[in-house]
């Protein structure tokens, strides 16, 4: 699909190699291939999607806390357990990665993250803290990252 993108708009633009311009185009027809095939996979189980990951993108260009993440997922997600289930299906499915800043670790599932994002409290006495500067946090992989710019959000 990406070949063929990129050689097409070669092509079509009479371009007699490879372009950047023509990268980008293949770059862009692809993310919204592969963003519209990951709506059609998941829309079984979670039938509002793609409302739901238009929400985050037009909200969240970058990087998105974990908390925060987990909070607006929420309001579309009545139950944990879905919460958790939807973040965990994002992940295996490459379209974004949750990481810790501070150490650079990348958890590979939701449970993994939680407990970090509960670890990077502090303990004072009987209090918890919170840190002050959030270090979990939920980012699109690189072939989602066009997605933006790529897809006409309705």
């Amino acid at each position: 699909m990406f070949i063929r993108n990129l050689f097409e708009s070669a092509v079509n633009n009479g371009h007699p190699k490879v372009l950047d311009s023509d990268f980008d185009y293949a770059l862009k027809e692809y993310s919204a291939f592969l963003y519209q095939n990951l709506v059609a996979e998941m829309a079984s189980e979670y039938p509002n999607i793609r409302k739901i990951l238009e929400h985050l993108h037009t909200h969240y260009v970058g990087k998105i806390e974990y908390r925060r993440l987990t909070e607006e997922l929420s309001t579309f997600l009545r139950d944990g357990d879905s919460i958790e289930s939807l973040i965990d299906t994002l992940i295996s499915n490459g379209y974004f990665r949750i990481t810790n800043e501070k150490t650079g670790e990348v958890y590979d599932n939701c449970l993994a993250a939680q407990d970090a994002y509960v670890h990077s409290f502090k303990k004072f006495f009987w209090f918890t803290i919170k840190p002050r500067k959030t270090e979990i946090y939920a980012s699109l992989t690189p072939q989602y990252s066009r997605i933006r710019k790529s897809i006409k959000i309705i």
